[in-house]
């Protein structure tokens, strides 16, 4: 179907309410455009809109668009941008977003440097460890990134440690010494704060473990 242009006039609105209706129906009806470069142009401009929430939500509809923008180094430019805004949620969302786009990014390396800042933000630096555990099968430098991942699972913040666990198992088939990050997991299921995800990033870990015996009898052993 054609971009509605009602929707369109809606994204110009002085109400930011009436911006946020706007961009939640792209977000919903996306997939059922024919042509997306009226949305494109309209989700470009709502980036840098003066309202914090119009400008998380235009993220969101951004992530969910990026795939289909002809012009993905305008969109990335915008996303980087948005991962420093002054705003936390609005950098929380972009991190968010920069972990469900990744494998789209045309320059993988900038954006490995933008997500390693991003888990240095003590605002945003949750999501953006989740973000790393959905993007580490793109990420350039896997080598640096097990290493952050491996240093985040005996973080002091338990909160951090619990999202680095849960990082780890979606990671786990592509971090360089899985060895090494076998015996992480093992030692976060003995962590009282932890154990729980812990417990369930193992098991997602353990098909892709070179000793699957060894991994069948550690899950057996925590079984009991």
């Amino acid at each position: 179907m054609e971009y509605p242009i009602q929707v369109h006039e809606k994204t110009q609105s002085p109400s930011p309410e009436e911006r946020i209706k706007a961009i939640k129906y792209i977000y919903d009806n996306i997939h059922d455009f024919g042509d997306i470069k009226g949305v494109w142009e309209d989700l470009h401009r709502l980036t840098q809109d003066e309202d914090e929430e119009v400008r998380r939500r235009a993220i969101g509809a951004l992530g969910r668009v990026f795939a289909y923008i002809p012009d993905k180094g305008e969109a990335w430019e915008d996303l980087r941008r948005l991962t420093q805004d002054e705003d936390e949620d609005v950098r929380r969302k972009a991190a968010d977003t920069l972990g469900w786009v990744f494998a789209d990014l045309p320059d993988k390396c900038r954006a490995w440097e933008d997500l390693r800042r991003l888990i240095q933000d003590e605002d945003v630096r949750l999501c953006a460890i989740n973000a790393l555990g959905r993007t580490f099968a793109f990420v350039p430098d896997k080598d640096e990134a097990w290493k952050y991942l491996h240093r985040l699972t005996q973080d002091k913040d338990k909160q951090v440690r619990w999202i680095a666990a849960d990082a780890l198992g979606w990671a786990f088939a592509f971090v360089p010494d899985k060895d090494k990050a076998w015996e992480d997991l093992h030692r976060l299921t003995q962590d009282e704060d932890v154990r729980l995800c812990a417990t369930d990033a193992l098991g997602w870990a353990a098909e892709y473990m070179p000793d699957k015996r060894r991994a069948r009898e550690d899950i057996q052993r925590l079984s009991r």
